[in-house]
């Protein structure tokens, strides 16, 4: 059931009977890409922030009585959103819906909350700059792209982090936090019809226009880029882009289970001839980013210095396999499987 109420909120709302569970997502419409280059990194800020106090409700009121239903809450940034999540019981359904919609209507931002939050990014930050997948990773962003914010890290930098302040919180929240930017997906235990007017009660903010998103584009890439890290580390880690188109386009789902049949499973192939069979590898992988503009398919492994050089080779060879060689049927029918059980697993 799809609704979109007067103030401009989308709702979604699926039931599901087998369990006596409901789950809430509020997906707010922004993320590190919406934002301007001095304020990087303020939407993972609000993933922070969001559940540390209301008007109605002071600091660690909301985790108290989240704890006390027996439910879980939690939220993520990404590029294009930020999403804020909720599960408990569905005998609590009224209290998560009033804990959600007053969480992301009436947020206070308490400044000291704000100064120890602020603090906690910092150190995720210095420590993110010991985490090699994480290194590698940003960098292949930073170098597959040279214009779209998708190539600054979700999380900002310790720069302009440390510059947040309360007032730069409150200027995002007015110009994004707006019903008609906002989704709230309920799924689980519930009568659909009661649960619609009540949360037409709870998400009575009223609308409004919220900032228009920048419009982003990357330049064409003409030529390879390479880029090397010299790192104290114990395994080399090599990372491989190709730019894809964004998630709205037709080629996504053919992507995707291109991603699966090379490095997704024990018996993918590169799994099975550059990890088991030639042993140059001790990991390898393989997945598609397909956000709201253009994204990568990302292939890269764990290995030992001296084997740079042979494992790129052969994951290249398997990588271009796919546009010469016909895939077996057997191997889609697998990745088709992968991709339906992870879907009923979530």
């Amino acid at each position: 059931m799809r609704t979109r109420l007067d103030n401009g909120l989308t709702v979604l709302l699926e039931e599901n009977h087998a369990a006596p569970v409901v789950a809430f997502q509020a997906w707010v419409g922004v993320g590190s890409a919406d934002e301007r280059p001095e304020e990087a990194g303020i939407a993972h800020v609000f993933e922070h922030m969001l559940f540390k106090g209301t008007e109605r409700r002071g600091v660690g009121r909301i985790a108290q009585e989240v704890e006390a239903a027996g439910g879980d809450i939690n939220a993520w940034t990404s590029h294009d959103q930020t999403v804020y999540h909720l599960v408990l019981a569905s005998r609590y359904f009224d209290a998560g819906l009033d804990i959600l919609a007053d969480a992301v209507q009436h947020s206070s931002f308490d400044p000291d909350e704000l100064a120890k939050e602020l603090k906690v990014i910092l150190e995720e930050l210095k420590q993110g700059e010991d985490n090699p997948a994480r290194v590698v990773t940003q960098e292949l962003f930073a170098t597959a792209f040279t214009k779209h914010p998708y190539r600054r890290p979700v999380i900002g930098s310790a720069r302009t982090v440390a510059k947040m302040t309360r007032e730069k919180l409150l200027d995002f929240f007015h110009r994004w936090y707006l019903p008609e930017n906002l989704t709230l997906v309920v799924a689980g235990d519930f009568q659909a019809a009661q649960a619609l007017e009540k949360i037409r009660r709870a998400f009575n903010a009223k609308g409004g226009r919220a900032a228009a998103h920048p419009e982003q584009s990357e330049p064409t890439q003409a030529k390879p880029r390479v880029s090397v890290l010299k790192k104290d580390v114990h395994e080399s880690r090599v990372t491989i882009g190709f730019h894809v188109e964004g998630i709205r386009a037709a080629d996504t789902p053919a992507l995707d289970v291109a991603s699966i049949l090379l490095g997704q499973g024990d018996s993918s192939r590169l799994n099975l001839s550059v990890k088991r069979n030639q042993q140059l590898v001790t990991d390898v992988f393989a997945y598609t980013y397909t956000p709201k503009d253009t994204g990568l398919l990302v292939v890269g492994a764990t290995l030992q210095s001296a084997d740079v050089e042979k494992a790129l080779r052969a994951i290249l060879a398997e990588v271009y396999r796919l546009a010469y060689e016909d895939v077996s049927a057997a191997e889609l029918a697998k990745a088709r499987t992968i991709i339906e059980s992870d879907a009923v697993y979530q």
